[in-house]
């Protein structure tokens, strides 16, 4: 159960700071540290905590969010919502950021800007690349973006 829950705290993780809008980290969250109803929702910060696996993965995804140029510009396209399977874009000054998430049952194989990625279950993915890129694939003659799907 412990480690299914540090595998879906990472998933949210990666939506906050890949999704439109502020990312809000609670004290003691890169830490996993658990709470349950007042009185007990949250005790002071674990300083000597073990839990080192969320560590390294949110000052990446906030060094991606401050650098990239696909997250200033706030343009984004839902490519797939289906099976507790999201992928979507994140793109604008010249750059895109597509990024899959599972929360589905199963693994399963999803295109990350032409490259297909395999995603076990809880688990996510992202690539960075020139915007052309998405548009080469994606622009359909009526100007609409084109969404994939599932493989």
């Amino acid at each position: 159960q412990y480690a299914l829950g540090i595998a879906k705290l990472k998933l949210a993780f990666v939506l906050q700071f890949m999704l439109p809008g502020v990312p809000c980290i609670y004290y003691g969250d890169e830490v996993a540290m658990q709470g349950y109803r007042d009185p007990f929702n949250r005790a002071f910060f674990e300083w000597d905590s073990k839990e080192e696996s969320l560590r390294p993965l949110l000052p990446q995804l906030a060094d991606l969010r401050q650098t990239s140029a696909a997250f200033a510009h706030a343009g984004i396209s839902f490519e797939t919502a289906e099976n507790g399977v999201l992928v979507f874009c994140r793109f604008g000054g010249g750059r895109v950021c597509t990024v899959a998430v599972n929360c589905g049952g199963a693994p399963v194989t999803v295109p990350l800007l032409g490259e297909q990625v395999t995603l076990p279950v809880c688990g996510f993915a992202w690539r960075v690349g020139e915007e052309w890129l998405l548009r080469q694939q994606r622009i359909q003659p009526d100007g609409f973006v084109q969404g994939k799907h599932l493989t």
